[in-house]
């Protein structure tokens, strides 16, 4: 990044308020402050499965339903669109309205003639976030036609949004005695990072993934270095290249054995620490999307299509499509045969 790179004073700017409250709105002031990009209108969605509950958020602060009827809308008529819909609930990259839909379908539809002409809107641009955790997106909304290089920005945004905002919700619940967000459901660990790097909670790491993961390869007595090494480039230059990279996995012992997933948790007060986790999951070779992922588990526990739709905040239709692409991949003939086959990949939230 160079000093006048717009990205590089958004970067800063979003680091400013991780661990802050009001942080949805202060994400779309960084947003609007630096137009990486363009927008006359930017919500942040945030869906929680657990709740079976969305909340919307503007600069000002939440957008109440009952002050814009922006959530029964899309809910009820996104189908009109279905191609930007499919996309939407299923990408992991930035999607545009009129990329997917002709401008007779979109001007057709409830959303455009409720939502987007009123404001004096022509395009929407989807950006997804927190996908893997809560269905979060940034939805921007322009007066004029998202171009290929705005999509291009969209990634670069997305990926530096989506790092702190992580960083922000693990920073939040490690400081609520270790409660992580739903991803982190395995054997986990956060260890004080001190100011020369090193990592003295260690040893404690090592007793609690022996404990709980008596069967799967121990990690090693002491930090290996490619770990330490990782650490401290994190430690050296937060927030201006961290935000970008703050997750990695290392397979200790010469690639045998589990991986093990390590991520740099940035505070702004210095107070820098390592979350360490070994997720309970699909094994790599199958090739599962997270969509995917996500869809298994709730089969494995006898979700019907319907009851993974809601939790997941998708259609019964594309609930249907992901089982039979799953199916697919795992080589099984019905739900019964690949749920046999899930037994252990999952716990119970």
């Amino acid at each position: 990044m160079n000093e006048t790179d717009p990205f590089l004073s958004y970067t800063l700017e979003l680091q400013e308020f991780v661990g802050r409250e009001n942080f949805e709105q202060n994400l779309l002031q960084a947003l609007a402050h630096t137009q990486v990009v363009p927008h006359a209108k930017a919500h942040l969605f945030l869906f929680y499965p657990a709740e079976q509950r969305s909340r919307i958020f503007d600069t000002e602060g939440e957008v109440r339903q009952g002050g814009q009827p922006l959530n029964e809308i899309i809910d009820d008529h996104a189908h009109e669109l279905p191609r930007f819909q499919e996309v939407v609930e299923g990408a992991d990259t930035p999607a545009a309205l009129r990329m997917l839909q002709t401008d007779e379908e979109v001007e057709a539809s409830t959303i455009f003639r409720a939502v987007l002409s009123p404001f004096g809107l022509r395009d929407v641009l989807q950006i997804p976030l927190l996908q893997e955790e809560s269905r979060q997106s940034v939805i921007l909304g322009n007066p004029e036609t998202y171009r290929a290089e705005d999509l291009a920005a969209a990634e670069r945004f997305r990926t530096i949004t989506a790092a702190t905002l992580r960083n922000h919700y693990w920073l939040t619940h490690a400081e609520a005695n270790g409660r992580h967000i739903a991803e982190v459901r395995g054997t986990s660990a956060i260890l004080p990072i001190e100011e020369d790097g090193q990592l003295p909670s260690w040893p404690q790491a090592v007793a609690t993934f022996a404990e709980r993961d008596p069967i799967v390869t121990p990690l090693p007595p002491q930090p290996p270095a490619e770990i330490l090494a990782w650490v401290d480039g994190h430690r050296r230059h937060y927030p201006l290249e961290s935000p970008d990279h703050n997750r990695q996995v290392f397979y200790l012992d010469n690639q045998q054995g589990l991986p093990l997933h390590t991520v740099f948790l940035g505070d702004r007060t210095g107070q820098h620490r390592l979350l360490l986790y070994r997720p309970v999951g699909v094994p790599p070779q199958f090739r599962l999307t997270p969509r995917e992922v996500e869809v298994l588990e709730g089969l494995t526990f006898g979700r019907t299509n319907a009851e993974i739709a809601r939790t997941l905040g998708i259609s019964p239709f594309t609930a249907r499509n992901y089982v039979e692409q799953i199916l697919h991949k795992l080589g099984a003939s019905n739900r019964q045969e690949a749920a046999t086959l899930a037994v252990g990949w999952f716990r119970e939230a």
